[in-house]
């Protein structure tokens, strides 16, 4: 399986996140489900520190 590297990702409204790959592919994750099916998560209903989110210094996250 290949993973592209994410280029940006930038916090939208309704815990959504847009996430850019270096290939210009852009794709839209809907944070909620990962809230809901995992409570540890439920922190990110704070929307200060949602919108704290970056890429990781390898792109891979």
């Amino acid at each position: 399986m290949i993973f592209h590297k994410i280029k940006n990702v930038k916090a939208m409204d309704n815990l959504i996140l847009k996430i850019i790959f270096e290939n210009e592919e852009v794709r839209y994750y809907d944070v909620k489900r990962l809230i809901y099916e995992h409570k540890e998560f439920e922190i990110l209903n704070d929307i200060s520190l949602f919108n704290l989110v970056k890429v990781d210094s390898g792109g891979y996250g």
